[in-house]
């Protein structure tokens, strides 16, 4: 209990700094920056309210993971929605969906950026006016290809019910068939031969999640190297403003997806990919997880603290 009380009381934080911050971002980006124009003004307002609704959807879903031996439990803690599985189910999707949106708009943003700096051309048929949609579809296609892979392989069976069910019980007092609940089990077990035969459905789950970041991470990589090579000759041409203006952009962005690496995938993976190991566990890895909603608060101090335009605008 004491890990849930934590995890709820980190949650209760992270929302109300997420709406203090992220709206202060959204106030000071529409009506005091100065050097903010155009698609990456609309982009940074977008990602901002994205931020927003994570914190929102977290608080009303509360989720939380534990693992036990081969397997990992992804349900809510949401005490007063008991009697609302599906709208509860629903929320933990939706929450695992805008987390992928989340990550795959930092990609774009190194795309934008990449562009801005070397084909500025390119930039013009790919970002201004309505295209900006292309990378709108982009987010929402990857949110929702995570929300799928969470639905689908991981919705319980009878057999994952019953494996989760005793450890269940005993751990939180709960009834799992009443419960709002996802759960991952890595292999079958004969019990007559004590055979193990993975589950692919789990396979597939782990696998096209950790694909999903592959693809963000390589996109952010290819662009975030290829800007760091070329920045000081590319910016030559530029304003001294201008200058200051696309490293402090880089640099945010290097923040953006440094810290989730380092402070929510890194501790992540192992609780993840746990359940393959056959590890004789039973843990209450969702105090992890819970570190997830402080992402949204995090990235607008980011921008706030690193961008001269905020400072001098939170200044006034």
């Amino acid at each position: 209990m004491n890990l849930q009380n934590a995890s709820r009381t980190i949650a209760e934080f992270a929302f109300l700094s997420a709406l203090i911050c992220n709206s202060l971002l959204i106030y000071l980006t529409c009506q005091h920056t100065k050097n903010i124009l155009g698609t990456y003004k609309y982009m940074i307002i977008m990602f901002a309210c994205l931020g927003l609704m994570f914190s929102c959807v977290e608080m009303m879903s509360r989720p939380f993971i534990h693992n036990y031996n081969i397997s990992f439990v992804y349900f809510s803690l949401a005490d007063g929605l008991t009697k609302w599985n599906s709208l509860v189910e629903s929320l933990l999707v939706i929450y695992s969906g805008i987390y992928s949106s989340l990550i795959s708009f930092v990609a774009v943003q190194f795309i934008y950026r990449y562009l801005v700096l070397a084909k500025p051309h390119t930039l013009e048929l790919l970002f201004y006016r309505w295209k900006l949609l292309i990378w709108i579809v982009y987010v929402i296609f990857f949110g929702c290809a995570w929300g799928v892979l969470v639905y689908y392989p991981l919705y319980p069976n009878t057999y994952s019910k019953d494996f989760i069910r005793t450890e269940f019980k005993n751990v939180y007092n709960v009834d799992i068939d009443n419960s709002s609940i996802f759960i991952l089990v890595a292999y079958n077990i004969n019990e007559t031969t004590s055979e193990y035969k993975i589950r692919w459905e789990s396979v597939v789950m782990i696998s096209g999640t950790v694909s999903i970041l592959l693809i963000q991470y390589t996109i952010m990589i290819f662009c975030g190297t290829s800007i760091h090579l070329q920045m000081n000759e590319k910016l030559k041409n530029f304003s001294v403003t201008h200058q200051r203006l696309q490293k402090q952009f880089f640099k945010t962005l290097l923040l953006q997806i440094g810290v989730p690496t380092v402070l929510f995938h890194m501790p992540i993976f192992p609780v993840l990919l746990a359940p393959f190991f056959n590890l004789k566990i039973s843990y209450q890895t969702g105090i992890i997880y819970s570190l997830f909603c402080s992402y949204p608060p995090i990235d607008a101090l980011i921008i706030m603290g690193v961008v001269t335009d905020y400072r001098e605008a939170l200044k006034s």
